[in-house]
């Protein structure tokens, strides 16, 4: 019994760094990060959380997560950003609307679309990242009845012909959804993936990670297309 405890509390002491990913974070750079941070430090144990939309900034003030790959980079002065990669912006509708067969658009196309809604307790930052904001001119965008928070909830809303979802380009490569289609926005301003931590956070497995991933985001950006200008 007193081995057993004894196992117990070394396993509690061990050293965990709690990665939180929103949608498909960084691309093919966030698996890279991690790798290349388990071999560095090997004693250290990772866990993964999958963050919804409305946990863009809360999931690091809540200490749900130590590191967190989110998109647009928050505005919180709480909250430390390192930009990862550069996008193209594209939107996301049904493939049997007539938009599905542009080859691009251009935000003029877009801006009416019937876009997902979002709960209200979403922060507005990313809200306006979503409906393309900065284009609109101060007008709120058209919503549809739909709510969405994850992007399977998003595909599977689009796919059912209930609304548009908008993100990064390199959202296409990770989720092809049948139904769907991702059509670029040509003159959507480019948008970032982050890694986000706390701004007063001193642990050094946070240090190490952040230092790695904008390292490699220097690195790898280019060839992996993910420092589009």
């Amino acid at each position: 019994m007193n081995a057993a405890v004894a196992d117990l509390s070394e396993v509690a002491a061990e050293p965990t760094l709690r990665i939180g990913i929103m949608s498909n974070g960084s691309a093919e750079l966030t698996p890279a990060v991690v790798q290349t941070f388990h071999r560095a430090r090997p004693e250290i144990q990772v866990e993964f959380v999958a963050l919804d939309f409305t946990e863009h900034v809360s999931a690091l003030m809540q200490h749900k997560v130590d590191v967190a790959f989110v998109r647009p980079a928050p505005d919180d002065e709480r909250v430390a950003v390192d930009v990862l990669t550069t996008e193209r912006r594209i939107v996301v509708v049904p493939a049997s609307w007539e938009l599905a067969d542009a080859p691009a658009v251009h935000l003029s196309d877009v801006l009416e679309l019937p876009y997902i809604s979002l709960p209200d307790h979403t922060p507005r930052q990313f809200a306006d990242y979503l409906y393309f904001a900065a284009a609109r001119g101060g007008l709120a965008p058209h919503c549809s009845r739909s709510h969405a928070v994850t992007p399977h909830e998003v595909l599977t809303t689009v796919a059912a012909g209930c609304g548009a979802g908008s993100a990064l380009e390199s959202f296409q490569r990770y989720y092809p959804w049948p139904g769907t289609v991702c059509v670029p926005v040509l003159d959507a301003p480019l948008e970032h993936s982050v890694l986000a931590t706390r701004a007063d956070d001193r642990n050094p497995a946070v240090r190490i990670f952040r230092s790695q991933a904008t390292t490699l985001a220097r690195e790898l950006g280019p060839q992996l297309r993910l420092t589009a200008t």
